[in-house]
């Protein structure tokens, strides 16, 4: 978010390698107790990361580690049916087919809310796991503006820098901008 934002000097990328494959499952399930009330969910995964791995025909007993990848896999983000549904909905708004009779800011207030949700739930822990679902929005505001806007009718990029500019200009008219998903702006 301050790499957008602000000017910044670095930018560090960790990794904590092993980390998954190395999880103790008793102190996991004392974790997912604070968030998780329903203990039928809580057997479930318990369940899950006992479950044992079947390599080469071989099958092990798992007392630690939950692989990235695996059946059950702690990276908290977008699903992919989570995602599909959230672009379905953007489709069924139909914002550049049917909303050019409205301003952008009223677009805004219609979206915000939904937009907000979305980011709320799916982006608290993994934000960036739903930013390409936010840019399905953001290529129907520049069809929304290629209709609106005439002189963009058939310049795409164009319409893209008129959205970026406005978007650097009002950063939180739409949540996503908020968030840090925004058209390029150009020059």
């Amino acid at each position: 978010m301050a790499i957008t934002s602000k000017r910044v000097k670095w930018i560090l990328d960790a990794d904590v390698e092993g980390f998954f494959d190395t999880i103790d499952h008793d102190w996991l399930l004392k974790f997912l107790e604070r968030r998780i009330g329903d203990p039928r969910i809580l057997r479930l995964i318990s369940k899950w990361l006992t479950a044992g791995v079947s390599e080469d025909g071989q099958w092990s007993k798992t007392t630690v580690g939950t692989p990235q990848g695996a059946v059950i896999s702690f990276l908290p983000g977008v699903s992919n049916k989570a995602a599909n549904s959230i672009r379905e909905t953007i489709r069924s708004w139909r914002i550049g087919a049917t909303r050019n009779n409205q301003s952008l800011e009223e677009i805004a207030s219609f979206v915000n809310p939904f937009v907000r949700g979305w980011v709320n739930s799916y982006g608290r822990y993994y934000p960036s796991a739903l930013t390409p679902v936010l840019r399905s929005l953001e290529r129907s505001l520049v069809y929304w503006v290629r209709r609106k806007l005439k002189r963009f009718r058939y310049h795409q990029r164009q319409a893209v820098h008129w959205l970026g500019r406005v978007a650097q200009r009002e950063p939180h008219m739409f949540v996503l901008w908020a968030q840090g998903v925004r058209p390029a702006a150009g020059q």
